[in-house]
C-alpha cells in the first residue's frame, strides 16, 4: 500500500517537472515579436507593438499629438492602460493600486466636496471651555518664563573665556586640516590603484569581452527588416560626421530599404522608420549567463570594489 502511494507521488512529481520544463522550453524558444512605425515631420508620431504568444502578451504603445497612450493585454484581457479601455479581472488582481482615470476623477471630486463640507461646519465653544483654556495658557507662560530665567543663568555661568574659545577654534581648524590631508592622500592612492587596474592586461581582456557581448546583444535585438528615410543634422558639422560614422554599421544591413541623409549645414531631424523583428529569450539568457560568469569581468569588478571600499 505504501509503495503504491509513493509510486503515485513520484509519477505526479515527474509529470509536474515535465510540464514545467515544457513551458520553459516554449518560453525560451518562441520569439518575442515587435513592430514599429515611427515618423517625425514637425511633430513626432509613432506606434510600437510587442507580442509574445505563449503568454498571450500584447503591448501597444502610441505617441500622437503630444500624448502617450499604452495598452497591455495578457490572455486577451487588458492589464494596464491609460486609455478608456476597461481592465480585466487579472489586471485588477495583479495591479490593484492602478485605477482608471474615471475612478480617480470621481475620487478627487468627492474629496473636494468633503473638504468644503468640513470647512463650512461652525465651531461652537462655551464660556467655561474658554476660561479653562485661558488659565492653562497663563500657567504655561509663567512656567516658561521661570524656565527661561534658569536657563539664562546656567548658560551665563558656563560661558568660557575668550582665550579658551580661540584655542578651541584653532584646534578644530588643525583637526579639519589633518582630515583633509588624509582624505587627499587616500584619494591619490585610490586614483593610482585604479589607473594601474586600467592599464592591466585583465582590464583589456574584460573590455574586449564587453565589446563582444554588446555586439551579440545588438545582433539578437536588431530588426530583421528596417525601411524608411532619416534626414538629420547637428549644430556642429564635426558632430554630424561623428554620428554618421557611428551609424555606418547599420547602413550595410538595410541599404536596400533605408536611406540616411546627413545635413552638414542645418540642425534638423526628420523622417520615418518602419521595421519588425524577433527576440529570442533563450539567446538573451545565454548571453546574460556568459556576462555573469565571465572570469575577467569578475576579477576586474572585485579589484575595483576593494579599491573603492578601502
Amino acid at each position: 500500500m505504501i509503495i503504491s502511494i509513493l509510486k503515485i507521488i513520484g509519477w505526479a512529481v515527474l509529470i509536474i517537472l515535465l510540464i514545467i520544463l515544457f513551458l520553459l522550453l516554449i518560453i525560451l524558444t518562441v520569439p518575442v515579436c515587435y513592430r514599429l512605425d515611427i515618423s517625425r515631420y514637425g511633430k513626432p508620431d509613432g506606434n510600437v507593438r510587442v507580442t509574445f504568444v505563449p503568454l498571450g502578451f500584447c503591448a501597444d504603445v502610441s505617441y500622437k499629438d503630444d500624448k502617450l497612450q499604452y495598452v497591455v493585454r495578457v490572455l486577451g484581457g487588458v492589464v494596464m492602460t491609460n486609455t478608456q479601455a476597461k481592465r480585466s479581472w487579472l489586471g485588477r488582481k495583479l495591479f490593484p493600486d492602478i485605477k482608471e482615470d474615471m475612478e480617480v476623477e470621481e475620487h478627487t471630486e468627492t474629496a473636494q466636496k468633503e473638504n468644503t463640507e468640513e470647512s463650512t461646519v461652525p465651531v461652537i465653544q462655551t464660556k467655561t471651555e474658554y476660561t479653562i483654556k485661558t488659565n492653562e495658557y497663563e500657567k504655561d507662560n509663567n512656567i516658561s518664563e521661570s524656565a527661561g530665567r534658569q536657563e539664562y543663568r546656567t548658560e551665563h555661568n558656563k560661558r568660557t573665556s575668550i582665550l579658551e574659545y580661540i584655542r578651541n577654534g584653532i584646534q578644530n581648524i588643525r583637526d579639519h586640516w589633518k582630515r583633509l590631508v588624509r582624505g587627499c592622500s587616500n584619494i591619490q592612492k585610490k586614483k593610482d590603484a585604479l589607473i594601474k587596474v586600467y592599464h592591466s592586461k585583465r582590464f583589456e581582456l574584460a573590455k574586449d569581452d564587453l565589446k563582444r557581448y554588446t555586439r551579440q546583444f545588438f545582433r539578437i535585438i536588431k530588426p530583421s527588416r528596417l525601411e524608411g528615410r532619416v534626414h538629420f543634422g547637428l549644430d556642429d558639422p564635426a558632430y554630424t560626421g561623428q554620428l554618421l560614422g557611428g551609424l555606418a554599421w547599420i547602413y550595410p544591413l538595410y541599404q536596400k530599404y533605408l536611406t540616411i541623409e546627413p545635413d552638414f549645414e542645418n540642425a534638423c531631424l526628420e523622417g520615418h522608420l518602419k521595421g519588425k523583428g524577433k527576440i529570442f529569450l533563450g539567446s538573451i539568457c545565454k548571453l546574460a549567463l556568459q556576462v555573469v560568469f565571465n572570469k575577467n569581468l569578475i576579477k576586474v569588478t572585485k579589484k575595483v570594489q576593494t579599491i573603492i571600499e578601502a
